[in-house]
């Protein structure tokens, strides 16, 4: 997920009247690169992921936030753990973002092994 490694820069840009669509199968991650992802997490996120009873319920949560901070990174060029996320009243992460004139907003949900992400600058 380096995207200087894997994909064009360009493509991590926004427009007006557009959504970013990007899927994972989560089962075709190497232990490493699960390890970069779990690395990325806040101190909060880890406690939330080692809350879950089963395994395969951690080891999607872990993946799936961490893609979505990789993701966030390279569309804010930040690094992924500086990222910061915000909550709303159902727990959905908001981005915490300075004002800014076309702010990112973002959607991401999984079933079983796969997770999709979208990203726009309008919000839903």
């Amino acid at each position: 997920m380096t995207p200087s490694k894997n994909v064009r820069e360009d493509v991590f840009r926004l427009s007006l009247d557009s959504i970013q669509l990007w899927y994972v199968d989560v089962c075709q991650l190497s232990a490493s690169f699960y390890q970069r992802l779990f690395d990325s997490l806040s101190p909060d996120e880890r406690e939330r992921a080692a809350s879950f009873k089963f395994e395969q319920d951690q080891s999607v949560f872990v993946i799936a936030r961490g893609i979505l901070r990789h993701l966030l990174a390279a569309y804010l060029k930040q690094s992924p753990s500086d990222i910061d996320f915000t909550y709303n009243a159902y727990g959905k992460p908001l981005l915490k973002q300075p004002k800014q004139d076309n702010p990112i907003y973002f959607n991401l949900s999984h079933s079983n092994d796969m997770v999709i992400y979208a990203f726009s600058l309008e919000s839903s």
